[in-house]
């Protein structure tokens, strides 16, 4: 049984969810939906370097059309659809044993803190 978690921004425009519990070697997935007003810039999505060292990224969905490595953050960037709702999905595989937090922010706003625990 996996125990889903949610956290959100203060403004609730993006949610991440995201398995509370997980197990290490096994596939895991976060998923951050945005509601954000449309725009004409692609959208960024950047997540903490210390949780992404911890895990192994398989896939992401829809893939990004750029990455990039600064400011201990990893940077994602999606072109944005018509619509202003965006889901993005990262297939994880934990590497490392123990608790993992992170935090993900969009478009340079307030970031949403998650965290899960990684059984052996």
């Amino acid at each position: 049984i996996v125990e889903l978690a949610t956290a959100s921004d203060s403004t609730s425009l993006t949610q991440v969810r995201y398995a509370r519990f997980a197990r290490y070697s096994s596939s895991t997935t976060l998923e951050v939906n945005v509601t954000a007003s449309a725009s004409a810039r692609p959208m960024r999505l950047s997540i903490s370097d210390q949780y992404l060292g911890a895990m192994n990224v398989r896939t992401i969905t829809p893939p990004p059309t750029s990455t990039s490595i600064a400011d201990r953050q990893h940077v994602f960037v999606f072109d944005r659809a018509a619509s202003a709702a965006a889901t993005i999905r990262f297939e994880l595989v934990p590497e490392s044993i123990g608790r993992h937090e992170g935090w993900i922010a969009v478009d340079g706003a307030a970031p949403v803190f998650f965290a899960h625990f990684v059984y052996p």
